[in-house]
């Protein structure tokens, strides 16, 4: 119950962060995005705790936790003590496929071309940020979690994932 389960983490939330993030793959400044687990099973009154505090939930997270949208502020609100059992900023560390998370690591080169998926209140926000690094949307398409874009000459990947809009970043692949 104090495990919070990532593609690229098993986290233990009764202990302190015990592995490190390499700099490039650490938010700068406010994440805009927080992983708040529960105390015990997710119920209406922990759903009512995070309105409160202005998170809007963007997906589950096993267990007993939730991917959100807040500030900063928020996320030090719910950090308080017996309101929740942890809350972690969303590190682009996180955000990255198993794929390109190697690649990025062993300092791989990675594909020029990205599937990206963005947090519904961030699209304009988030456009601007890959225009002013070079890169280049080619397509978009709406999904549960967000828009989904297919971004062109993505050539620093960690720099994709640090925008605070961008919630998944993963290999493209063209479809056959």
């Amino acid at each position: 119950s104090k495990a919070i389960v990532l593609e690229n983490a098993l986290i233990d939330s009764s202990q302190p962060l015990n592995f490190s993030i390499p700099d490039s793959l650490k938010s700068e400044g406010d994440s805009g995005s927080y992983i708040v687990q529960s105390r015990g099973p997710i119920n209406h009154a922990f759903r009512a705790l995070l309105q409160e505090a202005g998170a809007t939930i963007v997906s589950y997270i096993p267990n007993n936790a939730f991917l959100v949208r807040m500030s900063a502020a928020a996320a030090q609100q719910l950090a308080g003590p017996g309101l929740s059992q942890a809350v972690i900023p969303f590190e682009p560390y996180y955000k990255l496929d198993v794929t390109l998370l190697k690649q990025v690591m062993e300092n791989k080169p990675t594909s020029p071309s990205v599937n990206v998926l963005v947090f519904a209140d961030a699209h304009a926000a988030t456009l601007d940020a890959l225009k002013q690094m070079g890169a280049k949307v080619v397509t978009e398409s709406p999904s549960p979690f967000g828009t989904q874009m297919v971004v062109q000459n993505a050539m620093d990947v960690p720099a994709i994932a640090r925008i605070p809009g961008i919630q998944r970043v993963e290999t493209y692949s063209t479809r056959m």
